[in-house]
């Protein structure tokens, strides 16, 4: 296991003039990395691919499951000519189906610096709420992160909301391209029946420059294609310019308790 460390302080470097680079593997004063594991990570640098002028990539390395919630050994490779900082910069992490598992957003906390043209390793703790997965799957070893560059709205979850369910919203909200235009999109998020109660979760997405009142959000309760039930879903608060909403639904199913496949869908207008 790579061993922590406690706070990075700055090493510089002058790059090379053109073409293609191998960034320097750089470890700080503070690091305490034993022998083996520096000759890993040099290992590990060495195999990687080079980088035209003026790109920063990010290889996972190591997933240590032993920390609470999780942390990601990660190696950032950069061939900027001038040290920067990265704050508010969202990292994906993603499954071998490519499925987003967890997202965090990189703050000078994470990284107070980057050196230029350098490799560094890193620690990356994981809060709860920066990861997707259920509690009856296990985090995977193998990963693949990635820089996002794309402007999310904001995402709005009730109080009301158990952890599970929150975390089901979180993955489809960042798995899902913002809206690019002036519209309303509502999304299915998951359907869960558990005896006699049907529980819904959706995500009402507004991308206009204001906020919006719905009023109420019709669904329909299904059968495969049969139409059980329609109703309508008072929605009391109004959702802010660039916003999503998450919503649930629990409606009572005793009289179809005995369906299997029973599942909301939004009425169609």
């Amino acid at each position: 296991m790579f061993n922590r460390r406690k706070q990075i302080i700055l090493e510089a470097e002058t790059p090379e003039n053109t073409g293609l680079y191998k960034p320097r593997l750089i470890f700080t004063e503070d690091m305490l990395i034993e022998k083996e594991d520096e000759y890993l990570f040099r290992y590990h640098a060495n195999q990687l691919p080079d980088l035209e002028l003026n790109q920063l990539s990010v290889e996972a390395l190591q997933v240590d499951l032993s920390s609470s919630p999780i942390s990601i050994v990660a190696l950032f490779r950069n061939t900027l000519e001038n040290s920067f900082h990265v704050d508010g910069l969202p990292l994906l992490v993603l499954d071998e189906a490519n499925r987003l598992i967890g997202r965090k957003v990189l703050t000078t906390e994470d990284i107070p610096e980057f050196v230029p043209m350098s490799s560094m390793p890193c620690w990356l703790d994981f809060s709860e709420e920066e990861l997707f997965l259920t509690e009856e799957e296990n985090f995977p070893e193998k990963i693949r992160l990635l820089f996002s560059l794309e402007e999310t709205h904001d995402l709005e979850i009730p109080p009301d909301f158990l952890d599970a369910e929150a975390r089901r919203v979180r993955q489809t909200f960042y798995s899902t391209p913002t809206l690019k235009n002036e519209e309303v999109n509502v999304m299915n998020v998951w359907n869960e029946k558990n005896e006699n109660r049907m529980t819904g979760l959706f995500l009402i997405r507004n991308g206009y420059e204001q906020a919006i009142q719905l009023g109420t959000l019709p669904l329909q309760l299904m059968n495969g294609e049969q139409i059980l039930q329609t109703l309508q879903v008072a929605l009391t608060s109004p959702i802010e310019a660039k916003t999503t909403l998450a919503i649930k639904v629990v409606l009572d199913v005793t009289e179809w308790q005995d369906q299997d496949v029973l599942q909301f869908r939004v009425a169609q207008a």
